[in-house]
């Protein structure tokens, strides 16, 4: 078309129409008739697809045709009740879930039903109602099925029924969740008690009858007198050891009736001895991460001697004999005694290797 003047304000003179002005009307009609075809178009396509819109088609045409002054109403399609939908769920059918209620917050169920039988199709994006992409088969966005996770307890359950937590597996007997392993846990040393254990098959018993702790051959034994979680832990250390001893073959407990006396009695007061000094380690260790632990006699004797070791020149590993040889002292001077008889443990020993010999 040519170009010219809006009308209202001509160039100059009276406005004229220019010479195209009758195919500008038939061009303008050709698009207003195009325009009318399609959105027929969409109109019958979604009265098709629709009952709902289809009734309410007819109802407009028909309030049209008598000019307001017929009864317009017509029944819902079958199936569907008299609700009181948004209007965009009555005209188009699109936007809405299969109930057509949007009241009060959006929810398209009454009551948390859901609009299918499976129940699956509950709080969809809206996009997955009016396009169907983008969700899975149940109506959730991007989500996994197995999204769901079990209870942060800190522990991990593998199929043979023991606990993993952090890493570590913690042995039969003990709750992951308690404190003595979460003391054992915070330290090198204790971490890799409990997973030796663990490996081994050997489980942490608590007896709440008999007093003292022990290694039986099969089970760490805390007896009475361990609540508080640090010395408990201290003390698994202490038996863990001897269990140690025992399954790597360095302990003298099986050769009792081949070794002399002495010799016995000698190698197992250096097993005990060996239990104490973890015991020492594992409170230092635990103290640097801030862990209130009392200073042990044994871990005063053992600093004192490894203290005067390193000042006097000697190597760490001197200096580390030095504290063995101060805490194994205490176990012939009277100091320490035996958490299950009271006897001292050259006593002890020496007993047990006369009943046995």
């Amino acid at each position: 078309m040519s170009s010219r003047t809006s009308a209202g304000a001509p160039r100059r003179g009276t406005w004229r129409p220019s010479r195209d002005a009758g195919q500008g009307t038939l061009e303008y009609l050709g698009i207003v008739c195009l325009a009318a075809v399609l959105v027929l178009g969409v109109v019958a396509a979604v009265a098709a697809a629709n009952p709902r819109f289809h009734s309410t088609l007819r109802s407009a045409l028909c309030t049209i045709s008598t000019f307001g002054g017929g009864d317009c109403t017509l029944p819902a399609p079958d199936g569907e009740e008299d609700r009181d939908d948004p209007w965009h769920c009555s005209w188009f059918g699109i936007g809405c879930e299969d109930t057509g209620s949007d009241d009060e917050g959006g929810s398209s169920d009454d009551e948390g039903d859901s609009a299918d039988e499976g129940g699956d199709d509950e709080d969809q994006p809206w996009h997955c109602d009016w396009f169907g992409i983008g969700c899975d088969d149940d109506g959730t966005q991007g989500e996994d099925e197995d999204e769901e996770e079990t209870e942060d307890s800190g522990a991990d359950e593998p199929s043979d029924g023991t606990y993993v937590v952090d890493g570590v597996t913690i042995p039969e007997g003990l709750i992951p969740s308690s404190e003595t392993v979460q003391t054992l846990l915070a330290t090198e040393r204790g971490r890799q008690t409990l997973q030796w254990l663990a490996d081994h098959g050997i489980p942490v018993v608590f007896d709440s009858v008999a007093g003292g702790a022990w290694w039986d051959g099969t089970s760490v034994t805390l007896g009475t007198g361990y609540d508080d979680p640090v010395q408990a832990a201290l003390t698994i250390l202490h038996e863990a050891n001897h269990a140690r001893y025992d399954r790597e073959g360095r302990s003298v407990g099986d050769d009792i009736g081949d070794l002399p006396r002495d010799e016995y009695v000698g190698g197992m007061l250096d097993e005990e001895t060996d239990g104490v000094v973890q015991e020492v380690l594992g409170a230092r260790e635990l103290r640097d991460t801030g862990t209130e632990v009392p200073v042990s006699a044994a871990e005063s004797r053992y600093g004192a001697a490894y203290d005067a070791a390193i000042a006097a020149g000697r190597s760490r590993a001197q200096a580390e004999d030095a504290g063995f040889a101060a805490v194994r002292e205490m176990f012939t001077d009277g100091t320490f005694v035996t958490s299950t008889t009271g006897e001292s443990y050259e006593d002890y020993y020496g007993d047990s290797w006369e009943d046995n010999n």
